[in-house]
């Protein structure tokens, strides 16, 4: 009984890796003990810096498995992840972070990536952020939401505030993100809106613990405090 009660209670240690440069001031070895991992938007493979474990991805792209045509044609920083890597890292949730509204995702977004169920309801998320943004945020959020969350530590949030695209990511993306379907040149993240919403994050959620590790440089509080590598 008491073993029952114990396993309801527990709260959880959430940890969401992003896709910006700061990844590299950590290590694949450093996220072992949290209770659920999250990546951004199929992450480059790299052995040394991120996980081989992936419980749930959020995502706007779900690559030769998109419906609407337009959306097949997009050349994104790094490609959707195939069946194998599904099963290698073990994903568990894929989340649909496509920022429109509730008829379109019925209509154009897929049900399931390879075997695994898309949530594709995440829209009150976006409603509760007060702005669209990017997959990131909206994990943030989401993980805040939950109520068996106490701990959550993000690494990769630099907000894309590099001077080339190079600057922006942990990895070199492909010299051929260019042109009308280019999520690079059609990029309509808010840097200053998203700064702030981040800074303020642990004011908004109060009895959540934040660390991090990001390029940019927050100011720490109570509840809001760097990773100590």
């Amino acid at each position: 009984m008491y073993i029952y009660i114990y396993i309801m209670n527990k709260k959880k240690s959430i940890c969401i890796i992003g896709k910006g440069p700061s990844v590299l001031l950590g290590n694949s070895s450093m996220y072992n003990d949290f209770d659920e991992i999250a990546l951004i938007n199929w992450p480059i493979i790299d052995d040394k810096y991120i996980p081989k474990r992936c419980d749930s991805m959020f995502t706007h792209y779900f690559g030769d498995q998109e419906i609407d045509e337009n959306r097949k044609k997009m050349l994104v920083t790094s490609k959707p992840w195939s069946n194998d890597d599904i099963i290698k890292y073990n994903v568990k949730n894929i989340y649909c972070c496509v920022p429109n509204d509730d008829n379109y995702i019925k209509k154009f977004i897929p049900n399931n990536y390879y075997n695994i169920k898309i949530h594709k309801h995440l829209r009150h998320i976006i409603d509760i952020m007060k702005f669209d943004n990017d997959s990131g945020l909206l994990a943030l959020t989401y993980y805040c939401e939950q109520p068996d969350v106490e701990k959550i530590f993000f690494i990769g949030f630099d907000t894309y505030t590099g001077k080339t695209s190079k600057d922006n990511y942990y990895f070199t993306p492909p010299d051929k993100i260019t042109g009308q379907y280019s999520t690079i040149n059609n990029d309509c993240h808010d840097r200053e809106l998203s700064i702030d919403y981040i800074q303020n994050i642990g004011k908004k959620y109060p009895n959540i613990h934040f660390n991090y590790i990001s390029k940019i440089n927050f100011k720490e509080y109570d509840n809001f405090k760097k990773y100590k590598i």
